[in-house]
């Protein structure tokens, strides 16, 4: 049986055992598959000797399997036997046949040694896999709190074993090569095959090929002699002695070199910000890694240009500070004999020598090096007016800044290029900073190590690779390899977060508080005091005849909605009316939701202005209501409806400051009496400022097809529930208003709760009111938040394929600033008068129609089916 010729590898060069060859018996063809799976890596060692008068073979990858159980366990029982079953002789415990030569190539790259005789049907794997192998200390300078704290050896093959460990892959290619002529040192070269650049490389092979050296002692030898900037500060290789962070780099398709006798891995071409990554920020969360690497970056430019900003601020441009801190810096330099450059130059120096005596001596001396450093010598500096304190000051932040970044290299590139620009700011000035910074980031967009832009991805940019750059967003989020270097196969993730699927369904308890919250906002201040204009002692009367006319509106939607249970109100108008008329519908529906946003915001701003943040500027306040809005609105209606069960008790908190404030007053329910104080006119000018302020039922026709309920019923009997009780507490809250102040009183007092509450006082609390105010808001942002998911629902239905959360950002920063604009309390009142005659539409006529399109539609269906 030949080898078949259907074998599937998966880009990243996994092989699938399940459709691959199988072993034909061939031994030539056999061994060829074998080394070229392996791709003729130079750790794939292969034996052969006779056994039962036949050729035998043993493979295995040397830097992972251990050759003394091969030698002892497998070679030597079978070379005394030489006849015999194998599976009797061998002496291992582990030991299965398989057919398929990929199931064997996975094997060998977990530890296992191929076992087979020529004409054989079958192979042996045996497990020789290497125990756990000792690893040197933790590298000083790559440090970590959580991860692995494993790190590389001087031995390059137990190097190699820890690569392979993390990478167990066929196409991980190691190349072994010998270096310098007279004192040869063991090399390898490692890289993914199926990844990494072919071109990359071959280059690395042609510039390894051109070595003519006497020895090679170390790996900085190879840099420089494969490094094509060699003037260059900035450090074009990036070394390592962390396991983990050597395989990462090779999945992202670069190369690797590692050396006999050094625990440090070259890993080239390297780019600017990789100085800047740490292995750890992919252990921690987004946020956190992302944090860290912004601190990282901010050290950086105050490593490179602290003290030359602080030398020209003393000797040029002392305008650019407020005059206070130019007495106190005055001060500290005044009995200082030097002129600032040679007072940043002097300390710089002194802490490089305190820093390389601390390296060379022993642990227990290095740090009382520092303690002598920083304690006495700059105590002694700063007293005999050698060095001023602000100098002090400047060179310690410097200092720290270059230490937090995570590479030796790049740590120690930015404090040498510190002395030429502090010499540049001391001659010029800001100007000559600017110059400096200008001439460094020219030299950085020219690099070009090994063909691959340095300062990738900001030159050229790639936003797709700047997701794991100054910022590190979440890996599932990291879908391709950085394309600096070219890898043949870029893409590394796929929808591996697909097992998420939002729960959309809402129980009818949580559209009960659904609608409540949407209902009780802005109006629970202002209510009392609108209806009491128009029906004066009788407004309480005006609130429940409104509760009773938003009851039969429910109804209608309730009964609308049932003939299209799996569809929202932005979905069978489209049905009913087509794609052209549905949209349009949609689209005043997304406007009337924007209105009432605007509404919302100018009013509830207006209310805190006077009453929490008089000093506030007022776009700072809309920012804050958009910004919890947004973050809350962006989110399926699920979460939004767990927030709004969540925050209800603050409404019950809310009725009992009131009932506390009623003690306070002398009671006068003399002030609703009699009935007939005003007529029928006056009652129904009431109900229609009562109604307008108990909108927000209507996401009743968006949340439906949400609401999973064993009838329909249900879902009528929750809203039912839901107005019940705004009516209620409207209701209760104008009655208390009535009755603690008169009248007269109320015709002048537009938030008369707040000026209710601002009377009650205990001990513990002196102002009520503003703690009334501040949770109020809370219902503020839950009405905002639901219009918000209304408005975004229609949009969605209108822009069908763009996502709900960019809608959502686009529909908050429309109200930001149309609110931030309505300041005159006249263009208010007419966009108040519009949106209450524009409600009437969307909220009735338009859900009337609709209903009696579909009666007229199934009574045509019906009879069409008779």
């Amino acid at each position: 049986m030949s080898l078949n010729s259907h074998t599937n590898h998966d880009p990243s060069g996994r092989t699938g055992g399940q459709n691959g060859p199988l072993f034909s018996g061939i031994a030539d063809e056999t061994v060829s598959y074998i080394k070229n799976s392996f791709f003729q890596a130079d750790d794939l060692k292969i034996k052969k000797f006779m056994f039962n008068e036949k050729s035998t073979f043993i493979l295995y990858i040397d830097s992972i399997a251990d050759r003394d159980i091969i030698q002892t366990n497998v070679l030597k029982p079978l070379l005394n036997k030489q006849k015999g079953k194998i599976e009797d002789i061998v002496t291992i415990t582990v030991m299965h046949r398989t057919v398929e030569l990929e199931s064997a190539i996975e094997s060998m790259v977990e530890g296992h040694c191929l076992l087979f005789t020529e004409g054989e049907a079958e192979l042996f794997l045996l497990n020789v896999h290497k125990k756990e192998m000792e690893t040197g200390q933790e590298p000083n300078n790559e440090k970590v709190i959580r991860g692995s704290h494993q790190s590389f050896s001087e031995n390059v093959l137990k190097n190699i074993h820890f690569i392979r460990e993390r990478i167990k892959n066929p196409s991980l290619t190691v190349q072994f090569r010998s270096v310098g002529r007279t004192g040869q040192s063991k090399m390898a070269i490692v890289y993914v095959r199926k990844i990494a650049n072919p071109t990359l490389i071959k280059e690395v092979e042609r510039r390894l090929s051109y070595l003519q050296v006497d020895s090679v002692q170390s790996p900085g030898y190879f840099e420089e002699f494969l490094e094509d900037y060699p003037f260059s500060p900035f450090p074009q290789f990036l070394s390592t002695e962390r396991p983990d962070r050597a395989a990462a780099n090779l999945m992202d398709g670069r190369i690797a070199i590692l050396m006999e006798g050094s625990p440090t891995v070259l890993i080239l071409p390297a780019h600017f910000f990789t100085f800047f990554q740490s292995s750890e920020d992919y252990n921690q969360r987004t946020l956190i890694g992302s944090f860290y690497r912004i601190v990282r970056m901010i050290s950086f430019f105050i490593a490179l240009g602290l003290p030359a900003f602080y030398i020209a601020l003393v000797s040029f441009n002392y305008e650019v500070i407020p005059v206070e801190i130019v007495f106190s810096i005055k001060s500290s330099l005044e009995y200082v004999p030097f002129q600032p450059l040679l007072e940043a130059m002097i300390m710089q120096l002194t802490l490089e020598l305190l820093r390389e005596a601390a390296i060379r001596l022993p642990n227990a001396i290095s740090q009382t090096i520092g303690v002598v450093g920083g304690l006495v010598i700059g105590t002694a500096v700063v007293e005999a007016h050698l060095v001023s304190n602000t100098m002090i000051i400047v060179v310690a932040i410097t200092a720290i800044s270059s230490f937090v970044i995570p590479s030796n290299e790049m740590s120690n590139t930015i404090r040498i290029l510190g002395f030429p620009i502090m010499l540049m700011s001391a001659l010029f000035g800001f100007f000559g900073i600017v110059i400096s910074l200008m001439l460094i980031l020219i030299h950085l967009v020219k690099l070009k190590p090994f063909g691959c832009p340095y300062f990738y991805p900001l030159a050229p940019f790639d936003f797709k690779v700047f997701k794991d750059t100054i910022l590190r967003l979440p890996i599932w989020k990291m879908n391709e390899r950085p394309a600096d270097v070219k890898p043949i196969y870029s893409w590394k993730e796929s929808r591996s977060r697909g097992w998420k699927k939002m729960n959309k369904n809402l129980s009818a308890f949580q559209l009960y508080f659904f609608i409540i919250q949407t209902q009780i906002g802005v109006g629970v201040l202002g209510l009392p005091y609108e209806v009491h204009s128009d029906a004066k002692g009788n407004a309480w009367l005006s609130i429940l005849v409104a509760g009773i006319f938003i009851q039969l509106v429910i109804t209608l939607y309730w009964l609308l909605a049932k003939r299209n249970p799996n569809k929202n109100l932005f979905q069978y108008t489209v049905s009913m009316l087509g794609g052209i008329a549905g949209r349009i519908i949609n689209g005043l529906y997304v406007l009337y939701g924007i209105a009432v946003m605007v509404v919302i915001l100018v009013f509830a701003v207006g209310i805190i202005k006077d009453w929490v943040l008089d000093e506030t500027p007022r776009w700072i306040i809309v920012a804050m209501l958009c910004l919890v809005g947004v973050y809350l609105g962006r989110e399926e209606a699920e979460v939004i409806a767990k927030f709004h069960v969540i925050v209800s008790g603050l409404i019950i908190l809310l009725l009992v400051i009131t009932g506390i404030a009623l003690f306070s007053y002398p009671l006068e329910f003399r002030y609703l009496l009699p009935l007939s104080q005003t007529g029928w006119k006056e009652i129904s000018m009431g109900v229609s400022k009562a109604y307008f302020s108990m909108i927000g039922f209507e996401v009743l026709l968006i949340l439906y097809p949400l609401v999973k309920t064993k009838t329909a019923g249900a879902i009528l009997k929750s809203a039912t529930w839901a107005n019940v009780t705004v009516t209620g507490i409207y209701t209760y809250l104008t009655v208390v208003c009535q009755i603690v102040f008169s009248p007269d009183e109320m015709d002048i007092i537009p938030q008369p709760l707040l000026y209710m509450v601002k009377a009650l006082y205990i001990q513990v609390v002196e102002r009520f009111d503003l703690l009334f105010a501040s949770i109020w808001i809370v219902n503020v942002s839950t009405s905002y938040v639901s219009y918000l998911f209304l408005s975004a629902e229609g949009m969605k239905m209108i822009l069908m394929k763009v996502k709900r959360t960019y809608i959502a950002y686009g529909l908050c920063a429309v109200t930001f600033f149309i609110a931030l604009f309505l300041k005159d309390e006249k263009q208010m009142l007419v966009l108040n008068d519009l949106l209450l005659k524009s409600s009437f539409l969307q909220i009735i006529i338009i859900p009337f129609l609709l209903l009696i399109i579909a009666l007229f539609f199934h009574k045509k269906k019906t009879k069409g089916s008779m």
